[in-house]
């Protein structure tokens, strides 16, 4: 016994409608036509249906290659690229932010102590700066109290000195009080400021004073003028009492003698107080006051310190 083979199917011819009216009295042909259309819907379905496994397989290949090329196994679980590389990239910037946190923080505990040691060395350099100065405000006490005593001993040294150059007088008259003018001048370095003055003019008679005596208490001079180095001051001074006509042959005659007693204070730059006294007779031959012999009784009023 044969086995059947496959019977072979062709589709029939598309017939046009006027052919189709002419076979229609045909049997055979119109008969046979059946079998035709059903051979043709069975063979055109199992193509359509490979066509489209066969596309549904190249999908599921394109998906599945698209699927592995987006996901990758990460101990046993399928993660997604981008999710990693997000996680990733995330996770590197927080290391990069921390690294600047920590740099950020070590900076400014290093500037906070190189502040701290900025205001250490100001302190100790202010602190150094003030004794500098302490010891350079003390340095230049000393220099000017230095400098002062210099200029005191340099004036204790070169201090004024008055002295009296000569005394001027007109002759005694009778019914006046004696008078004179006194020349003192500085012979010393320094400025002499004059304080007071102190003067009188009286009789004497064998060495002594005659009754009434003398007065010659220091006033102050007004405006206190000074008298530099080399420079003559002129003072004035009157007896206490008018002369009689025979004090005035006596004095004349010799057998009396008119005296002139003084005394000067003044100060030098120092403000230490001296003293110029001095003691004259008059001479009525050369009408004028000279120095007493030294064997006066008031030559000790001739001195000078």
């Amino acid at each position: 016994m044969q086995p059947l083979s496959t019977p072979t199917v062709r589709n029939a011819p598309n017939i046009p409608p006027e052919q189709q009216s002419d076979s229609a009295g045909k049997p055979k042909e119109s008969a046979a036509q059946p079998p035709n259309i059903a051979a043709s819907a069975t063979t055109n379905e199992p193509t359509h249906v490979a066509t489209n496994l066969a596309r549904d397989a190249a999908g599921n290949r394109d998906q599945s290659a698209d699927d592995a090329s987006e996901f990758w196994v990460w101990f046993g679980h399928k993660v997604k690229i981008t999710d990693s590389l997000l996680v990733a990239v995330t996770f590197l910037l927080f290391l990069v932010t921390g690294a600047l946190i920590f740099v950020g923080v070590d900076q400014a505990v290093q500037l906070r102590a190189t502040i701290r040691k900025i205001d250490e060395v100001g302190r100790v350099h202010a602190g150094h700066m003030a004794a500098s100065a302490t010891a350079m405000g003390n340095a230049a006490s000393a220099m000017d109290k230095q400098a002062t005593l210099a200029h005191q001993s340099y004036l204790a040294t070169h201090r004024p000195r008055l002295t009296v150059r000569f005394i001027n007088c007109g002759e005694p008259e009778a019914g006046y009080r004696p008078g004179a003018e006194i020349r003192i001048a500085n012979v010393g370095y320094t400025d002499a400021k004059i304080v007071s003055i102190g003067s009188d003019i009286f009789r004497r008679t064998n060495k002594r004073i005659v009754p009434g005596g003398w007065s010659a208490i220091p006033q102050t001079v007004p405006l206190n003028p000074l008298a530099e180095p080399s420079q003559e001051l002129v003072f004035s001074v009157l007896g206490g009492s008018p002369l009689a006509t025979e004090h005035v042959h006596r004095i004349v005659g010799g057998q009396d003698e008119l005296c002139l007693i003084g005394i000067v204070t003044y100060e030098d730059h120092n403000a230490t107080k001296r003293t110029t006294s001095f003691f004259r007779i008059y001479d009525p031959s050369a009408r004028r006051y000279v120095r007493a012999g030294k064997d006066d009784a008031h030559a000790d009023y001739e001195y000078e310190n």
